[in-house]
């Protein structure tokens, strides 16, 4: 029997039975690892593996927050980071605990979602300009499709 660590917080509410998958895989996005992890049984690995990505993407995209620049100005500022970060501090921090330093914390869990790979700049250039266009809206006020 597998030793599960007390959850932390509770998760968000489970949509109805009845509703599209896509709502259900936004849904087990928003879950924290612990939960996730609880519940993972009830998930197929494409799933899974889906959220996976989608968090790793959104934590790529929160360390543009502030920066200018064009999308593979940014994608070659994460990668150099990411680079640097895994050169040092990744080989020590890749089996503890998440570092105290904020900054460290955020490239700690992007690689440890990566499985400690770091992607290349043409691939950050695309999540990053996917995440830029799907912000934008379209004449009519709908959000544009990526």
């Amino acid at each position: 029997m597998r030793n599960h660590r007390p959850l932390t917080a509770a998760p968000p509410a489970l949509p109805a039975p009845d509703v599209d998958i896509a709502i259900l895989q936004r849904w087990a996005a928003q879950l924290q690892p612990a939960h996730r992890e609880a519940i993972s049984h009830l998930f197929s690995p494409a799933a899974i593996e889906a959220a996976t990505i989608a968090r790793r993407d959104a934590l790529l995209v929160s360390m543009i927050a502030g920066r200018q620049g064009s999308s593979l100005g940014l994608a070659r500022q994460i990668h150099a980071d990411l680079t640097r970060y895994a050169a040092s501090r990744w080989r020590y921090e890749s089996d503890r605990a998440k570092p105290a330093d904020a900054r460290h914390e955020l490239h700690h869990q992007i690689l440890r979602l990566s499985g400690g790979k770091i992607l290349t700049v043409r691939r950050l250039r695309c999540i990053l300009s996917a995440k830029k266009l799907s912000t934008k809206t379209a004449a009519n006020g709908q959000p544009s499709l990526p």
